[in-house]
């Protein structure tokens, strides 16, 4: 259920919720792992390294909606 709260919060329809900028805490438009876990307690470093595909230590809205769709994000 966490993750879908996320998703959603991340999402372009929910950016300016107050719940999606608590998530964003530096408004960047991006995740860090300390931000995602945030929401996402367990999401592990080698789980967010593995969605962070361009390898610059973010998630982008295109990554988190793609590390869900393979089903790397914990429930």
């Amino acid at each position: 259920m966490t993750r879908y709260i996320l998703i959603l919060a991340f999402s372009s329809l929910w950016m300016s919720s107050s719940h999606a900028q608590e998530i964003d805490a530096d408004g960047d438009g991006l995740l860090s792992l300390r931000e995602a876990q945030t929401a996402i307690p367990e999401l592990t470093e080698e789980v967010f390294l593995m969605a962070d595909t361009d390898g610059n230590g973010l998630l982008s809205q295109a990554e988190l909606l793609s590390a869900n769709e393979r089903g790397l994000l914990p429930s």
